[in-house]
């Protein structure tokens, strides 16, 4: 599978989710890593070989999972990766090398153990039409690495499609 600017491989944000295969809608056992909004009903999860995701300039790494959803067009509107926790080269170097200069964001969450930090950094495709977002975490109690795509004229999905970590789960 390869990032492109829409997305990843034939998971292209604006395609029919028919186009995309193997894939399965969101179950329980996604549901027990993962609280979908609006709701499990838009969801889906690639099936297909994810150990393999290539951006620009050779850069390589894995994925845990690949979900993307659906608007009541049966379009795709969001597509969330999340990349495992080991790779040669760092995804934000990757990323850039595939979407050019990104923005990076560093923020916090205050809990009693003390701050749980993230890293956000955000890229335009070269075409402008969507904008790819990593959120780098350096806690597992504050959620996962994860990247997402969306398309940068559909900001009413930003708002309404996510996919919210339950930082309680256990991850393998």
């Amino acid at each position: 599978m390869t990032l492109n600017s829409l997305g990843v491989g034939g998971i292209q944000l604006g395609a029919s989710i028919d186009t995309v295969t193997p894939m399965a809608p969101f179950n329980s056992d996604d549901r027990k890593l993962y609280l979908p909004d609006p709701g499990p009903e838009v969801w889906f999860r690639y099936l297909g070989d994810i150990t393999e995701i290539k951006g620009a300039e050779g850069g390589i790494f894995s994925a845990r999972s690949v979900y993307f959803s659906m608007g009541n067009d049966r379009m795709i509107n969001r597509i969330v990766i999340h990349p495992d926790t080991t790779h040669d080269k760092p995804i934000e170097d990757i990323l850039k090398a595939t979407y050019g200069p990104g923005w990076v964001s560093s923020g916090g969450m205050g809990n009693l153990g003390g701050v749980n930090t993230y890293t956000m950094y955000l890229y335009n495709s070269r075409d402008k039409r969507s904008q790819i977002c990593y959120t780098k975490t350096t806690s597992s109690d504050f959620g996962i690495d994860e990247i997402i795509f969306n398309l940068v004229a559909d900001a009413q999905n930003v708002l309404n499609y996510k996919l919210v970590f339950r930082s309680w789960a256990q991850t393998e």
